[in-house]
């Protein structure tokens, strides 16, 4: 869609979701792969160790929540930008078809 202001080009759209989506899948990956490596286990059997690891593990599990939460809004980025890229096609079909009237 082109006006003298603005201009939107369908297929950039889709091709940066697309590209939002590998990142999400890259974040769910590290997500999945590292975040069990992120738990700590107690150095010792003594209360204070086992707080420390249950502190730290606890920090891990938010860290994989939240590496996870923006997996999901990147691929909301991606649905949205292939919604507006359809919505852009439509309108400049509409458009065509008005001026070839």
């Amino acid at each position: 869609m082109t006006t003298s202001e603005f201009w939107v080009d369908p297929h950039a759209l889709r091709r940066t979701a697309a590209q939002f989506d590998k990142y999400a899948e890259r974040l769910d990956g590290i997500a999945t792969v590292h975040g069990p490596a992120l738990r700590v286990a107690p150095a010792a059997r003594d209360e204070v160790s086992a707080g420390v690891a249950r502190s730290a593990t606890s920090g891990a599990d938010h860290f994989v929540v939240e590496i996870t939460t923006g997996a999901a809004e990147f691929r909301a980025i991606a649905t949205a930008l292939r919604t507006h890229a359809a919505e852009v096609g439509v309108a400049d079909e509409r458009l065509a078809a008005e001026l070839r009237l």
